[in-house]
């Protein structure tokens, strides 16, 4: 207790409090802390003085000729406020950092196993159209490999025909409310002519589709073309 004591004696001189103190009040606010304050040990009392004095917490001003415990208390609970303030930015730089190191560290995929990936998700396409299920080409990965691959050269006739199809389709399925409508609105959504022009682009890899079989089209994939993801 005398450490405290003589801690708090020092708070007083740090203020600026110009009045003696006597012993006897010195001991009334320590046994305050005491009983008050019981989880706190010197040196977060002596930290709590040195963040009030410097203006790190705000405390406000001694209005009082004499040190009090309600002072000390204010001072103490800006101080358990700013603590807890510092832990939670040290919390979420911590998480930040081992977010960050988790990527960092997380094996690659390999443009190997993008390639069989990619063969999965296309068969499935694939068997969807064949069997007049949901067909949806999720960030029209499929349509972009077929056209960086130059495997799509539709014709005018071709290209007018898949923005028929886009129109009608849009204009169907917003009339039905479509399960595939509420499905393709969840996952993917976007704006009405943005949506005619995706009908328009699965209509050219449907008609891609009824020319070749799947073995064909899954033997022009290659690891090769997946490369490029990786620089």
């Amino acid at each position: 207790m005398t450490k405290l004591v003589e801690l708090m004696a020092q708070w007083r001189l740090l203020l600026g409090v110009t009045s003696e103190s006597s012993e006897h009040e010195l001991i009334v606010i320590v046994q305050f802390m005491y009983d008050n304050f019981k989880k706190y040990t010197l040196a977060d009392v002596r930290l709590a003085m040195n963040w009030a004095i410097s203006g790190k917490t705000e405390v406000g001003f001694v209005t009082q000729k004499n040190i009090s415990s309600f002072y000390v208390s204010k001072a103490m609970k800006a101080y358990d406020d700013e603590k807890r303030i510092i832990y939670n930015r040290l919390m979420a730089e911590r998480e930040k950092h081992l977010s960050k190191m988790e990527d960092i560290n997380k094996p690659k995929i390999t443009p190997l196993q993008k390639a069989e990936s990619f063969k999965e998700m296309i068969v499935g396409m694939y068997d969807s159209v064949e069997t007049g299920g949901i067909f949806y080409d999720i960030g029209d990965m499929v349509y972009n490999w077929l056209k960086r691959t130059g495997q799509l050269k539709p014709s005018k006739e071709q290209i007018d025909a898949a923005v028929r199809y886009g129109q009608d389709r849009y204009y169907q399925e917003k009339e039905e409310k479509s399960l595939r409508q509420k499905l393709t609105d969840t996952i993917d959504p976007m704006d009405k002519e943005n949506r005619k022009k995706k009908y328009a682009r699965e209509f050219i890899i449907m008609q891609y589709f009824t020319v070749k079989t799947i073995g064909e089209i899954v033997d022009k994939i290659h690891p090769s073309q997946f490369e490029e993801e990786e620089k």
